[in-house]
């Protein structure tokens, strides 16, 4: 039987739930999984001030990553997969994520089949290019991903991801549907954890994805894959700019982060609604750039 280590870290506990429900086969089936939360050395709050969460911009956006407590696990003891269970800040990897990628602690992926697991909004495609040049930088071996998207419509979330991160609340509020992922949706993720153990030859291999194939493991919003690209990059240019015109912790800074508040509110509806309008007019020509990128994203080598 096979030895699996999760690597984890969850806010809302959402991210942990999916993870754990699309795990529990292999378990079950007699599997050793070993979950190891990475720990910020300092803790980010939940529900998230608002000042605190464009706070983590700048640092997020720019993957400068944050300090980690070391995992209590040894690098060099024996696992066969690593599961990296990670949420998505600023269409980015969670700065405890990239924190863990820029210490010590990046040696527990080496030489190890990877699967990410992801549960967001919709918008992750930047996030897990980056997240896979990470494991391929730490000398790991992307192996597949699992991604599960908020059951709502997108236009809601616009509206009921920030009311959750700013408030904890997530339930239906007016006519909003509510927040985040169903019970019902984290309860069917059981089919991938199904479709692994039932293939126990990969799961000491990048082919290991392979077995998901069939089950549609990442959750994917066409016409948002070209504004997630696009924004990403924005982002991480922005990002630059404060970190390099603004003292951390000064007024500049603090200024700088307020004019993001209202630069976001303008910026991401408008680069959403100006690409899904591309679409329309140039349908062919987009699809071609999406399916491009999404096929990059079942690349294993």
């Amino acid at each position: 039987m096979s030895r699996v280590l999760v690597l984890w870290y969850s806010q809302t506990g959402q991210l942990r739930r999916v993870a754990e429900s699309a795990l529990a086969p292999l378990e079950e089936a007699g599997h050793e999984l070993h979950w190891e939360r990475v720990t910020p050395r300092r803790e980010f709050p939940f529900p998230w001030r608002l000042r605190d969460f464009l706070s983590v911009f700048p640092d997020t956006a720019a993957l400068r990553g944050c300090e980690i407590e070391p995992p209590a696990v040894d690098p060099d003891e024996h696992f066969d997969l690593v599961v990296i269970a990670y949420t998505v800040w600023y269409l980015s990897p969670s700065l405890p994520f990239q924190g863990l990628f820029a210490s010590p602690a990046r040696e527990l992926v080496r030489d190890r089949p990877v699967l990410t697991v992801i549960a967001c909004r919709n918008m992750y495609f930047s996030a897990e290019r980056i997240m896979r040049r990470l494991i391929r930088e730490a000398g790991g071996r992307p192996a597949g991903t699992i991604a599960l998207t908020d059951d709502g419509p997108a236009w809601a979330s616009f509206v009921t991801t920030p009311r959750w991160l700013l408030t904890g609340k997530r339930d239906r509020w007016g006519l909003m549907p509510p927040a985040g992922i169903s019970d019902e949706t984290i309860a069917a993720g059981r089919r991938f954890g199904e479709a692994l153990a039932a293939r126990p030859e990969l799961l000491g291999t990048p082919a290991a994805g392979a077995a998901l194939e069939e089950l549609e493991p990442r959750s994917v919003d066409r016409p948002m894959v070209l504004p997630d690209l696009l924004l990403g990059r924005v982002f991480r240019i922005w990002a630059a700019a404060i970190r390099r015109l603004t003292p951390e912790g000064g007024g500049a800074r603090r200024l700088a982060e307020s004019a993001l508040g209202a630069g976001l509110l303008v910026t991401v509806p408008a680069v959403v609604s100006s690409l899904v309008f591309l679409r329309l007019v140039a349908h062919d020509e987009a699809e071609r750039v999406t399916e491009r990128f999404l096929r990059s994203l079942e690349t294993t080598a």
